[in-house]
Order: C-alpha cells, then sequence, then structure tokens
C-alpha cells in the first residue's frame, strides 16, 4: 500500500454535462467550501410533448399521435460527511476519492433516474458532536443521501438519518450499534459483530492462544473488543489481561504493565493512533516482547513515522479486503491506476466503491428520490434473486429492462440484511514492514 494523496487532489464527479465538481476542505474551520461550476443553461422544462405521425393505410387518412415525454431537470445531491481533519484523517480523503470516481463512472454511463450526481464534503474533525452539526449543514445545502460517516458520527446521526428519511450509508462504520437499527442506514463494511471475529480467527490460525488487551474507552474501539474476545474464547484461547483505558493521558505505563504481566503470545491494541503512540512506546521501551495486534483504526499509512518504525515494525493487524476474484474489484484497482498511477487503494476502503454503487442502483430501482422507497431499492438490489452483475453500465441496463438484479461488490457480494448490514466479509493479515501497511492476500477467510 502506498500513501494517501490530498483529500482533494482529484474529484471526477461529472455534473450534468461531464463537468468536474471540484471541493475543498477548510482544515482549519467549522464548514468545508464547496465550489461548483454549473455548465448547462438553465432550463424549465417539465414535458416535452412530442408528435407523432402514422399513416393508417386501412382508411386512408391522418392519424396524429400525442406522446408525453419526461425529460429529467434535477440532480442528485450527496453529502459525504467524513473526518477529514482529526484521527481520521488519513482515510476520509482516500475514501472521499474513491467515491468520486465511482460517482464519475455512475454518471459517465447513464445516472440513477436521469439525474446526474453532484458530491459535497462536510468535515465531521473526526468527532461525534462536530458530525452532528456537518449532517445539519449537509441537509441545509438539499442533501438526498448521505455517505462517509465513521462509526461514532454514525451513531450520532443515525436517528437524524432516520427521522429526515434521508439514506445514509458508510464504508467503514463498524460499531455494532448499528447492527439493529430502525432503517435509514446501510453500510458496505462488515460490522464489528463480524469483523472482529475474523480477526481472532486471524490470530488463532497463527498459533497465538493466549491474549491481552488495551483498549480505549470508546465507541469503535470497544465494539471491535468485543468481537475478538468473544471468538478468540470461542476458538479455545485463554484471555490473560484486558485493560480498559481514558484516551489522551500521558503515560500508560501502569496499565501496559498490567496488560503484559503475564507474557500472552499476543496483544491487541484498541485505540486512535495518539493513544496508540504512548503506549506502544511504552511496550517497547520496557521491552516486554510478544506480537502486537493493532485494531484496523491503526491503519495510517504513514504509522512507522508517527511512532517510531523501531517500535512498531512487525506488528499485525486484521481487516476487511476486496474480493481478488471479484471483476468489480479489479476494475476498481484499473480505475484507482489510472487516476493516481502505481497506488493502490487500502485495502479496508474497497468499500466505498461499493456504498456508492449499492446507493445509485438502489435510487433506480426506487424510481423516485422517496426516501423509504431508496432504501428498499438499495436493500433489494443488493442479494437475490436477481441476476448477477458487477460493473453499474450492466446493473443499471438491467433494471431499465424491467429485470431484477444482485449487485456482486469490489468488496465481495454486499449481501445486506434488512437493517442495511452486510453478511459476508473478506479478512486479509496485514502486517507493517519498513514503517507501512502492508496486505498479505494469502491469508484470505470469508466469516
Amino acid at each position: 500500500m502506498k500513501g494517501i494523496r490530498n483529500a482533494f487532489s482529484w474529484l471526477g464527479v461529472a455534473v450534468l454535462t461531464g463537468a468536474l465538481l471540484t471541493a475543498a476542505a477548510c482544515s482549519g474551520g467549522t464548514e468545508t467550501v464547496v465550489v461548483e461550476k454549473e455548465v448547462v443553461k438553465e432550463v424549465e422544462v417539465v414535458k416535452e410533448i412530442e408528435v407523432v405521425v402514422e399513416k393508417e393505410v386501412v382508411v386512408e387518412k391522418e392519424v396524429v399521435v400525442v406522446r408525453e415525454v419526461e425529460v429529467a431537470q434535477e440532480t442528485l445531491t450527496w453529502g459525504f460527511v467524513g473526518g477529514f481533519t482529526g484521527w481520521l484523517g488519513p482515510f476520509a480523503p482516500q475514501a472521499k476519492d474513491i467515491s468520486a470516481l465511482a460517482i464519475y463512472e455512475i454518471n459517465q454511463a447513464g445516472p440513477p433516474l436521469n439525474a446526474p450526481i453532484s458530491l459535497f464534503v462536510e468535515d465531521t474533525r473526526s468527532d461525534a458532536e462536530q458530525g452532528v452539526r456537518a449532517y445539519a449543514r449537509a441537509k441545509a445545502k438539499g442533501a438526498d443521501a448521505i455517505i462517509g460517516p465513521s462509526s461514532n458520527i454514525m451513531s450520532a446521526i443515525i436517528g437524524s438519518c432516520q427521522e429526515d428519511k434521508i439514506p445514509c450509508g458508510s464504508q467503514y462504520a463498524g460499531t455494532d450499534f448499528l447492527d439493529n437499527n430502525d432503517g435509514f442506514f446501510f453500510r458496505s463494511n462488515p460490522s464489528d459483530s463480524l469483523q472482529g471475529p475474523g480477526i481472532a480467527q486471524i490470530m488463532w490460525d497463527y498459533g497465538f492462544r493466549t491474549l491481552a488487551a488495551l483498549i480505549v474507552n470508546d465507541e469503535g474501539s470497544i465494539t471491535e473488543w468485543r468481537g475478538v474476545k468473544a471468538k478468540f474464547a470461542e476458538l479455545g484461547g485463554t484471555l490473560l489481561e484486558e485493560v480498559l483505558v481514558s484516551p489522551g493521558q500521558p503515560s500508560y505505563s501502569a496499565e501496559v504493565a498490567n496488560a503484559f504481566s503475564g507474557s500472552p503470545d499476543v496483544a491487541w491494541i484498541g485505540a486512535t493512533i495518539q493513544d496508540a503512540t504512548t503506549l506502544t512506546r511504552e511496550w517497547y521501551r520496557r521491552g516486554y516482547g510478544g506480537q502486537l495486534f493493532l485494531s484496523p483504526e491503526l491503519s495510517d499509512p504513514e504509522i512507522g513515522s508517527i511512532i517510531g518504525e523501531e517500535v512498531i515494525d512487525g506488528a499485525m493487524s486484521g481487516m476487511a479486503t476486496g474480493d481478488p476474484n471479484s471483476p468489480a474489484y479489479i476494475h476498481l484497482l484499473e480505475v484507482f491506476a489510472a487516476a493516481y498511477g502505481d497506488e493502490e487503494p487500502y485495502s479496508f476502503l474497497v468499500p466505498a466503491w461499493d456504498q456508492v454503487m449499492l446507493l445509485a442502483l438502489g435510487y433506480e430501482a426506487a424510481g423516485s428520490k422517496d426516501g423509504d422507497a431508496v432504501m428498499a431499492g438499495i436493500i433489494s438490489i443488493s442479494r437475490a434473486p436477481g441476476e448477477e452483475c458487477y460493473f453499474y453500465a450492466d446493473c443499471v441496463s438491467l433494471l431499465r429492462a424491467g429485470k431484477e438484479i444482485n449487485y456482486q461488490g469490489a468488496s465481495g457480494p454486499v449481501d445486506l440484511t434488512d437493517t442495511g448490514n452486510v453478511g459476508l466479509a473478506y479478512m486479509a493479515r496485514t502486517e507493517i514492514i519498513d514503517g507501512t501497511w502492508w496486505t498479505d492476500t494469502s491469508v484470505l477467510i470469508s466469516y
């Protein structure tokens, strides 16, 4: 994996005629500034009347047939509500870029409802309270749908999504709090209740039998750990120590000493990059040894330079990844390479492509912008029955031909439950080598 480009280095979203929408995030301000350039004339046309003259040979007279033709004069406006600053800063920009690539392809192929999609961004600063404000700004700008929130943000805004009947999707909100919800939510990534057991399975398969954990007291870290803990015990592993720590502390010497007192085979670190830096440096300074296993939220590509290569090299993790045999995944890699050269998308951000495809096809299946209909459409096109399809152009053609579809994503089948949760995830082992994360796709499990 390579470094992530600047958040707004390229945003290829076609607006009406295929022009580009450029968005700029203000890292220090409270609101994202969005610049749009309209390149079409506004035309107040709702319907066209097409007059067709047909010859009736038998009676030898002209018959005038009048047919009404609907003409689309609107766009779909989506808001990407993500943490462009704060601890999510290394991830939201690439998730947005992948989403933009998908939207560009959709607009080029023929957007849902014949309504070109425009995208703007709102910065949550990786904070739940700021996320609520970002959602309010997006709603005020007329967002038809929301994509991009992390666990803490989605948990904070899910009630508003439901009240406002705005479909809200995510590519990396893993919290199990959202497993059971009252609608207007979907995610293309696995829940922690699915991903956590997958991580525990990877630990077990590598021969780790005793486990300790250092978990920062926040929603994302705790829900990830619950899934790991339960599965590791089910497999027959032994939990030696479980230490919950407060975020933002200058030192964790006592907590680290407690966690490693039993010399575990592997130690789980569930924390943001800031707290993980303090925890792992303390572990290294004291020379405890053992294998570190980091939570997926520590997948910062610059982790070696932040914490120190000598400290963190060799640490492992388990993350949701793309399905390497999926034509959609292969296509995503080609599209991303065309835009960014030799760079590859981070494996755990592949679901960003699928969330956009699910949303767009959901609108087309609904046949309108009605929130209830769109959510029903998203669920229906994600699973059987229906003809399997991998690419937007193929999928939308089938829908327009009156057929049912079963979208197969870059991250896997993405069969959604009635509550908008993925039922199957592909997991890969990742490891820090020379200061950055690398994905070992030879270690791939579906769970």
